[in-house]
């Protein structure tokens, strides 16, 4: 299934004209919208799942990984 989660994800990308994903060690990935708004795509078992926050990620990146982990 994770061939799966990837062409669905190229797809996403395409549609929306965003750079294509990469994925990361966890096996998600990852979308920047508006240039605030992250949103993951990940799988688990036989669901897909969007995941975001609605608040702006800080520019530093200790402070960013703080906020999304």
């Amino acid at each position: 299934m994770a061939g799966e989660l990837d062409m669905l994800a190229a797809q996403f990308a395409e549609r929306r004209q965003l750079n294509q994903p990469q994925r990361d060690e966890q096996g998600r990935y990852y979308f920047l919208f508006d240039g605030s708004l992250e949103v993951a795509l990940f799988q688990t078992g036989d669901r897909v799942y969007l995941e975001g926050r609605l608040e702006p990620i800080p520019a530093d990146n200790l402070q960013a990984e703080a906020v999304l982990t």
